[in-house]
């Protein structure tokens, strides 16, 4: 192997190395972005949840204004309360969910970027060894038989 050849095969594992860096960074940072719209789903939930739970209990109130009961004394009033309670229910149960998912896209992130930092370790490692290898075989390729192989002494 040409002693040229070294350096450029060393200087592609650098590139290798870099290129699959640059790429892991930009895939964390697409599951960052995932993260942050799980959790602004999740806040959207939350006041769809809400929203609907008031209109519910609204329509629950007329219906029992309408019957002739007073609405927030004995029986209406338990019913009142009881959807409230689910209500919050409701909203734990999805903040829960979103943060959950948002979490877990969290640590997937982390993950890419650790393995990403690993694989730049590897790619240094690994260009180290390669220059250490073709060193050794440039040196060893010098000698036959502990005679030194050069233009002058005629052998081969």
């Amino acid at each position: 192997m040409a002693q040229a050849a070294i350096p450029l095969m060393v200087a592609g594992s650098l590139v290798k190395t870099v290129g699959g860096y640059q790429a892991a960074q930009h895939n964390a940072g697409v599951v960052k972005a995932q993260t942050a719209e799980e959790r602004s789903l999740g806040v959207a939930e939350v006041e769809r949840i809400r929203s609907s739970a008031r209109a519910a209990m609204g329509r629950q109130i007329m219906g029992i204004a309408e019957s002739g009961f007073q609405p927030g004394t004995g029986s209406a009033r338990t019913a009142i309360e009881e959807s409230l309670i689910n209500r919050e229910l409701d909203v734990m149960m999805s903040r829960r969910t979103s943060e959950g998912r948002a979490g877990g896209l969290d640590m997937q992130a982390k993950q890419i970027k650790r393995t990403a930092a690993l694989g730049v370790v590897s790619g240094l490692i690994g260009a180290a060894g390669q220059i250490a290898g073709y060193m050794g075989n440039y040196a060893g390729a010098k000698n036959v038989d502990n005679y030194p192989v050069t233009a002058k002494s005629g052998k081969i």
